[in-house]
């Protein structure tokens, strides 16, 4: 952890929230330090992600002024660092700029309170976790954790998002900040579509607590004949169909993870995401929504290399975003770049080889239509059957893109914008200027978070 760039920024708000983290613990809770440790890192690095950009320049005023050398970019760099250990530097440039000041402060204590939720419900829950979540081939009552890990997902909701644990036996599972009731509900339809039309469902573990969750791994795996690879793609075509007709959104590849011949939605925030005039603002506009609006296929919300079906191959983004050039040097700035997308877990693979979904469309295309009779057949009562859960069901309802929010948030951490209390939120109000969530939007991201509504199947609210 201390390897983050400008880490002396950092180390004593991370160590302060852990250490009063594990002060509040129960004596009973045997969590391992490398819990402690995830903490910290994280803390780190959303304070990294908030403070970069200025950090970058003073560094460069600092070599201006000649307060920082050393005969290499890393030297300078590390003398910097050494500036940054000192308290009273690190209250300098904080009166200097009183919007990252409290913008830090804000972040501390989503980041405190964050984990203080999710280590109080782990504990609450282990017994109960133990009995979903061990290896099947190694039961385990205690369930030893071994340690957690940050998904790295955007946080929600007062700094919220997905955690990984990991038992000692091996068992891997996710805490997530919602209800799993949207889950539980596709898992039973798509059990019983699949029942049905001749095949077995493969039914991942789900703890629902209400108002969180926790749920299984989802490990991907190869198929080993080409009988299962065609299956794969038939499934992938009722599956087509089900997102098409229940307006399912945002089934980009990291959404999906193929095991063996199923295609496994691990995702269902956007259950009736597409709901007809729910979803439009304008209701004098027609909506564009066909079968490639759910982002499963590519040319409708997903590119090829985004989207369930071919997406996942790890290329380049399509678009440049702002990185961190030089970094631990004194020549760092900010620049822009295409990144390399991390790999996914979607794509059909047998004995070592893609199955490439260009070869199976006659495949998928019989699959949605087999999904689509079948909806035809029985569509009354899955719909009597949504208005009987539509207490417990939801729709994350995506009011824009989520990278221009993530843009947004990083744009607005430019040090011209900290110098003064109201100019970072009045920049982001200009950049939401005449969007119909503008006001939560704006609130959202001030606080560094990714804008979250949601609306219940049975009404005309967002919430």
């Amino acid at each position: 952890m201390s390897g983050q760039t400008f880490f002396p920024f950092y180390q004593t708000r991370a160590g302060r929230i852990a250490d009063t983290l594990w002060r509040e613990l129960p004596s009973d809770a045997g969590l391992p330090f490398a819990v402690r440790r995830t903490i910290e890192e994280a803390v780190c690095n959303t304070l990294h992600a908030a403070s970069v950009r200025t950090l970058i320049y003073e560094m460069h005023v600092s070599l201006d002024d000649g307060r920082i050398s050393g005969s290499t970019p890393e030297q300078e760099y590390e003398d910097f660092c050494g500036l940054l250990e000192k308290e009273s530097f690190r209250a300098k440039l904080l009166g200097k700029y009183p919007a990252l000041a409290s913008y830090l402060k804000h972040l501390e204590n989503n980041q405190y309170t964050f984990w203080k939720e999710v280590l109080a419900r782990y504990l609450q829950d282990r017994k109960e976790l133990a009995e979903v979540f061990s290896a099947v081939d190694s039961p385990d009552r205690e369930m030893r954790l071994a340690g957690v890990e940050c998904s790295g997902s955007d946080s929600h909701l007062g700094g919220r998002s997905v955690v990984r644990f990991r038992a000692e036996n091996g068992a891997c599972f996710y805490y997530k900040p919602h209800t799993m009731a949207n889950e539980i509900w596709l898992q039973k339809l798509l059990k019983r579509i699949y029942g049905d039309l001749g095949w077995e469902k493969y039914v991942y573990p789900i703890l629902d607590k209400e108002v969180y969750g926790w749920v299984g791994e989802i490990r991907h795996k190869e198929c080993t004949a080409l009988a299962q690879v065609e299956e794969f793609y038939e499934k992938t075509g009722v599956l087509a169909a089900v997102s098409y007709l229940l307006g399912i959104g945002d089934l980009h590849y990291e959404n999906l993870i193929a095991r063996g011949s199923e295609p496994v939605i691990v995702d269902a925030d956007t259950l009736f995401q597409y709901g007809e005039d729910l979803y439009r603002w304008d209701l004098d506009r027609k909506p564009f929504y066909t079968v490639l609006t759910g982002g499963l296929f590519p040319g409708g919300t997903a590119g090829a290399d985004l989207c369930g079906v071919t997406g996942g191959r790890g290329e380049l983004f399509g678009r440049q975003v702002p990185v961190v050039l030089y970094d631990k040097t004194s020549r760092m700035q900010i620049g822009y770049e295409r990144p390399r997308m991390k790999p996914g877990k979607n794509l059909c693979l047998c004995q070592g080889k893609t199955a490439e979904p260009a070869l199976y469309t006659e495949k998928m295309a019989e699959g949605f239509g087999r999904g689509y009779r079948w909806f035809q057949k029985n569509g009354k009562r899955v719909w009597g059957e949504l208005a009987a859960a539509q207490d417990r069901i939801y729709c994350r309802y995506l009011s824009g893109g989520t990278q221009f929010f993530g843009l947004a948030i990083n744009a607005s951490t430019h040090p011209s914008l900290l110098g003064k209390t109201g100019d970072r939120e009045a920049y982001l109000e200009r950049l939401c200027s005449g969007r119909p969530c503008r006001k939560e939007e704006t609130e959202a991201m001030a606080g560094g978070d990714v804008p979250w509504f949601f609306r219940k199947p049975g009404d005309r609210h967002l919430y």
